[in-house]
């Protein structure tokens, strides 16, 4: 029993010993071919046996390897690999040398579309820009404004800091027109002016035309701002929100039918009084009673359906309603005021193509701008109401002969409804009304 004890002990430090001769070590150096440096950090792996080290600061490395054929690869980054297989049976030092790689790849050419766009186009004086730009520049209050953004081009003064409106070139604010999907938008601005009526979640990008009007546009005198509403998705449902200082806004996005019929829904609703109110009234401790009287707040909601009919006819229908209320009440003296006004636009348009150089569009829009005023004091009490309407109907065909030539033809219809202002006044026993001949 003892004897086999002792036999197995020997025979464990028999085969102990048999495995240390088969393992042998290997050191040496990596360097630059070109200037004899070390390179620390370089990589070898032993591509049989599975193991591998690193070089030190140094560039110096040591491997441990079992005895017989051996494959070595050696790396380091900017340098050609090296692989060398030879049979190791004594321990030995080598030397490696690396040579630099020059890889050569393709020249890298940075160019703007912009100067060739304009040499190319017969549209002067023309700038487009996409949400994504916008989103890349200054905002106010935390909300990218597309007229904002327009006033940092050239040839564009604002009115005022801060406000939507701006002169063009010498034009006056009210000489710019702003189409919303074809349909007019009289007044662009919340807050006064502070917040355009445009949400940034329902537009896909904007185009200033500030000289150079085509015959499409019916002539104008200071400058047309394009505003076209985005393209919903249509494959998946998302949703996204954005929470602000002054506003929040929503959105809801998807496909009803898959590559078919897509919709977009989007809704921005401010809660400035919440707000300023208590900031204002330590302020303006004379104004308290003001403050408190009073309120304000405004709302955009937009709308948009977009369905592929055939695959060679889409249609397109969006709609737009934005609405601003200011009230201001005081019980002690029986003083009331309310304003409200807003703009109501809608549009549809069907496109048919017929090849890639022929196309025909047809659409119809209808846009609605309202005033009102009401007002009352100790039985006095005044009504105004003021407002514009139109009705259009557009037909154009496109024809492209060639890629850098485009001819347009086509006819419109424009009815306009102008309502300068209808007032009703009543004082006691009197009531008196003068409305104005709609125009």
């Amino acid at each position: 029993m003892k004897l086999s004890r002792y036999y197995i002990f020997f025979l464990i430090l028999f085969s102990g010993s048999l495995y240390a001769q088969q393992i042998i070590n290997i050191s040496g150096k990596i360097f630059d071919i070109a200037d004899k440096e070390t390179l620390p950090g370089a990589s070898i792996t032993e591509q049989i046996q599975k193991t591998g080290t690193t070089t030190s600061l140094n560039g110096e490395f040591n491997l441990k390897l079992r005895k017989g054929r051996v494959h070595i690869k050696i790396s380091y980054i900017g340098y050609h690999t090296l692989d060398t297989i030879f049979d190791l049976y004594k321990p030995i030092e080598l030397s490696f040398y690396l040579q630099q790689e020059i890889i050569q790849i393709e020249e890298t050419v940075v160019q703007a579309n912009a100067p060739n766009t304009r040499l190319g186009s017969t549209e002067t004086g023309m700038t487009k820009l996409s949400m994504k730009e916008i989103a890349y520049l200054p905002v106010l209050f935390g909300e990218s404004d597309p007229l904002k953004v327009l006033q940092l081009t050239p040839g564009i003064q604002s009115g005022q800091e801060g406000n939507t409106g701006f002169y063009v070139r010498g034009g006056g604010v009210d000489q710019n027109l702003i189409l919303y999907d074809d349909a007019p938008i009289y007044n662009a601005g919340h807050l006064m002016g502070f917040y355009s009526v445009f949400n940034t979640d329902a537009i896909s990008h904007i185009k200033l035309v500030k000289s150079g009007f085509s015959a499409s546009y019916g002539g104008r005198i200071s400058s047309i701002i394009e505003v076209n509403s985005a393209e919903p998705n249509t494959e998946k449902w998302g949703a996204s929100a954005n929470l602000g200082l002054i506003s929040s806004r929503a959105m809801i996005n998807g496909s009803i039918i898959k590559d078919r019929v897509s919709t977009l829904v989007s809704v921005r609703k401010t809660y400035l009084g919440l707000i300023l109110q208590p900031l204002l009234k330590p302020v303006f401790k004379k104004s308290s009673s003001f403050f408190s009287s009073s309120s304000y707040s405004f709302y955009d909601v937009n709308a948009i359906i977009s369905a592929k009919l055939t695959n060679k006819d889409r249609l397109k229908i969006s709609f737009y309603s934005g609405n601003d209320n200011f009230n201001f009440h005081k019980k002690s003296s029986g003083l009331k005021t309310a304003m409200e006004w807003g703009n109501v636009a809608s549009s549809a348009k069907w496109v048919h193509v017929f090849s890639d150089r022929f196309s025909w569009d047809v659409s119809g829009s209808f846009s609605q701008y309202n005033f009102y005023l009401d007002g009352g004091l100790s039985g006095y009490d005044l009504a105004m109401h003021s407002g514009v309407e139109d009705i259009l109907f557009k037909s154009r065909l496109i024809w492209i002969p060639h890629p850098a030539h485009k001819v347009k033809a086509g006819g419109e219809y424009v009815d306009h409804l102008f309502i300068p202002n209808d007032i009703a006044a009543n004082a006691g026993e009197y009531d008196l009304s003068f409305i104005n001949k709609r125009l």
